[in-house]
Formats: C-alpha cells, sequence, structure tokens
C-alpha cells in the first residue's frame, strides 16, 4: 500500500508540471484558435484534479504524516473539495466538446471555418 502510495505521488506530481507546462505554452500560442482555447481549458481543469491526487497522495506517505506540518493536508483536501467537482466535470465537457469540434471538422471539412471564433459552421 505504501508503494502505491509513492507511485501516486509521483505520477501525480508529473501530471503537476506536465499541466503547468501545456498551460504555459497555450498561452504563449494566443487565444486566436478555439483549439487553444479549449485545451487551456482542459489543462486546467486537470490541474486542479492532479493537485488534489497529490496532496491526497502526499497526506498518505507515512513520512509526511509523521512531519509536524501546521496545515495537514486533510484540511487542504476538504478545502478543495467544493473545487475538485466541478473541475472534473469542466475537464469531462471540455473533452466533449473537443471531440465534437473535431468531429465536425471531419464530417464538414468545407463548412467548417478554420480559426473561427467559435468553431462554427458556415
Amino acid at each position: 500500500m505504501v508503494l502505491v502510495q509513492y507511485i501516486l505521488t509521483g505520477v501525480s506530481a508529473f501530471g503537476v508540471v506536465s499541466n503547468l507546462i501545456n498551460i504555459v505554452v497555450y498561452t504563449k500560442m494566443g487565444f486566436s484558435e478555439t483549439s487553444n482555447i479549449n485545451f487551456l481549458a482542459l489543462s486546467l481543469a486537470d490541474l486542479v484534479t492532479v493537485l488534489y491526487m497529490l496532496i491526497t497522495a502526499l497526506g498518505h506517505i507515512p513520512a509526511v504524516v509523521k512531519l509536524d506540518i501546521p496545515v495537514a493536508p486533510f484540511s487542504v483536501q476538504n478545502i478543495m473539495v467544493p473545487i475538485l467537482y466541478p473541475a472534473m466535470a469542466i475537464s469531462s465537457w471540455v473533452t466533449a466538446l473537443i471531440s465534437t469540434e473535431r468531429c465536425m471538422c471531419i464530417a464538414y471539412p468545407l463548412k467548417v471555418r478554420s480559426g473561427s471564433r467559435f468553431g462554427s459552421v458556415l
């Protein structure tokens, strides 16, 4: 069980770093294309979810539990719960939006405007 916590901590930390890199890259690319906006929103929502997983994983590692931290990971975890479920829902909806947008580009290649504000069909 302890090994699983260490693996979960490593995967969560990798997810935090990866999402932060994605956020920086998509911000520098600009907001002229809808796909950049969609992937930025997905990275932000996933960042919240992965941060929650990281805090939860850290709270279960025995070495961290023995530390005398003034703010316990479980109290931070309880604060993040009202943010977690909306972030997960946003992540699901943005994924559905990206899939729908890609499907429209395949189904109607000449009718979908490239670089349009909201990917609307002509």
